[in-house]
């Protein structure tokens, strides 16, 4: 079996352009949360805020969203296999282990607050209404 997946040049374009909207997300995402990111507030002992604004009202796990993206989108542009192993591993391991064991520590820390929100906003795969929604927020027909 080989390494290298020829895919076609149009293939490969989308591939990069979902590792540049990961990216995107991931700089929207670590914008958002600040100094937040990555537990901090635990570290210095402030009080950490349930963050429901863009991009975690679309979906509530944004960063491992665009990790998810920028794998595959990386894995379609070059075609190589173990890309494609590597993102799916990442897939695996953020859906069935890390947002189980944070949606757990999230609840206990925000109870109710916390299941209106997940209630509202899907887990990992944005709908496509909120999306939308995002984009076309304030537009107005003339």
């Amino acid at each position: 079996m080989s390494e290298y997946l020829p895919l076609p040049q149009s293939v490969k374009i989308c591939g990069a352009i979902m590792a540049f909207l990961g990216m995107v997300l991931q700089i929207l995402t670590a914008l958002r949360l600040g100094k937040r990111i990555a537990g901090f507030h635990e570290l210095t002992g402030r009080e950490a805020r349930l963050e429901t604004g863009f991009p975690f009202d679309v979906c509530r796990h944004p960063t491992y969203l665009s990790h998810s993206m920028m794998f595959f989108g990386s894995a379609v542009m070059t075609g190589y296999l173990s890309l494609f192993l590597i993102a799916l591993v990442d897939l695996c391991v953020a859906l069935l282990v890390i947002i189980p064991i944070e949606e757990k520590d999230l609840k206990r820390r925000f109870g109710s607050k916390y299941e209106v929100y997940s209630k509202r906003t899907n887990r990992f795969f944005p709908g496509i209404s909120r999306l939308l929604g995002q984009f076309f927020r304030n537009w107005k027909h003339p």
